[in-house]
């Protein structure tokens, strides 16, 4: 008989309750579509001698090449004629990340704009990084960098979208998706630690979906323990704070901060809380108690699970190769060596898509013309299901709605 009282530590101090995205989303107020970066084509406000200024490839331990295409004489800069901007899809401090098609191959593309303001040796850190890791499965693929006018560019596979804006969709995750996606993590963490590595910055965000399939990303962050002995090392930050673990905060380094990172990031997904970033209920996670919503919704194995990734002692916690022992997430493997698995973007209900014009002189927002109607996401096209924003030599195409693939 099980007397387990799931649950029963799960109850914050009076006035410091959980709070779900939804109810933290009904108190923001979002623009519906983001907006470009200012100065996307940079090469307008350059002087002439940079303009000239040729790309060249950042590599450390391959031989990289520039594309054949690129003509170094030419005004364009080397972004501009090999790659076709499709759409933004993700921006920060760090800079920007575009969707592109590629003039060489046809192929999307992925690619990391760093902002000028970084200095150029944190991006030859992350490029160092990516050849440090190599190819792996659950791992998005670097394909090439290079560097031109002091910022460099990080070209990578093209994923779907990332499982934090898919949960801002669904707002519901199945435990036989949260399986599976816990099963894809720890074997990209697996991986890494094999080689001494620690991601460092496991965030839903930082999780791509890939046709059923699950990808870490963004390396930007990574520890190598080949070279340093796991005290303060980081040179940026140490992650985002909702899903860091409490030994980071006294330089401690060690795989399980990763495990850490991934037992919350599921934790997120199987509640759809609003994660602290600090205060009373971001110590309260970290001593385990957990939502009383987590126990309501998932089965007593896969909550015992990540109790065990939560550990507040951090070697209390096991490894990413214990982990993959599990009876649920082998049943995972043998199932995929048989069927295909589920992409379950694609189950994402449709909702109709306003198409709007923007002047680009006056930078106004226009209705479709008459003969122009409202159409829904199914209908209008890979264009519009792919982006939120397109980029025309005339105009700007925004799509309006639940878009994000």
């Amino acid at each position: 008989m099980d007397t387990r009282k799931r649950g029963l530590r799960s109850a914050p101090p009076k006035g410091h309750e959980y709070a779900t995205k939804k109810d933290v989303a009904g108190r923001r107020s979002f623009p519906p579509c983001p907006p470009l970066p200012a100065k996307v084509n940079r090469r307008m406000n350059m002087s002439l001698f940079q303009r000239k200024s040729p790309a060249k490839p950042v590599s450390f331990n391959h031989q990289m090449n520039l594309s054949p295409l690129y003509d170094p004489d030419k005004d364009p800069c080397y972004f501009d004629q090999i790659f076709v901007k499709e759409s933004v899809i993700g921006e920060g401090s760090f800079g920007v990340v575009f969707k592109v098609k590629s003039e060489q191959d046809g192929k999307f593309y992925a690619v990391k704009q760093l902002k000028s303001s970084h200095a150029s040796h944190y991006g030859y850190a992350e490029v160092e990084n990516y050849e440090k890791i190599g190819e792996h499965n659950n791992c998005v693929k670097f394909i090439m960098a290079w560097e031109e006018l002091k910022i460099v560019h990080i070209q990578m596979e093209y994923c779907d979208l990332s499982l934090a804006q898919y949960a801002a969709l669904t707002h519901k995750i199945g435990e036989s998706q949260l399986w599976e996606i816990l099963y894809d993590m720890l074997k990209a963490l697996d991986y890494l630690h094999s080689k001494n590595l620690i991601h460092l910055d496991v965030k839903p965000g930082n999780i791509m979906m890939s046709q059923g399939f699950y990808k870490l990303a963004d390396f930007g962050l990574l520890v190598d323990l080949n070279k340093h002995d796991g005290k303060k090392i980081s040179t940026i930050s140490d992650g985002d704070a909702k899903y860091l673990a409490c030994e980071v905060l006294d330089g401690i380094y060690t795989y399980s901060c990763d495990i850490f990172g991934l037992g919350i990031s599921l934790l997120e997904l199987a509640t759809n809380i609003e994660l602290p970033e600090f205060g009373p209920l971001w110590h309260q996670i970290r001593k385990q108690y957990l939502p009383a919503s987590f126990y309501d919704g998932v089965t007593k194995s896969f909550a015992v699970t990540i109790e065990k990734m939560m550990a507040k002692i951090h070697w209390q916690r096991p490894q990413a190769s214990k982990l993959l022992k599990n009876t649920h997430l082998k049943k995972i493997q043998k199932q995929d060596s048989k069927q295909p698995r589920n992409v379950y973007y694609e189950e994402l209900p449709r909702e109709p898509c306003i198409v709007l014009y923007k002047n680009n002189n006056n930078n106004v927002e226009t209705p479709p013309k008459s003969n122009e109607k409202i159409h829904d996401n199914l209908s209008c096209g890979s264009s519009c299901r792919d982006s939120h924003e397109r980029i025309s030599p005339n105009r700007r195409l925004l799509c309006r709605g639940k878009l994000a693939f």
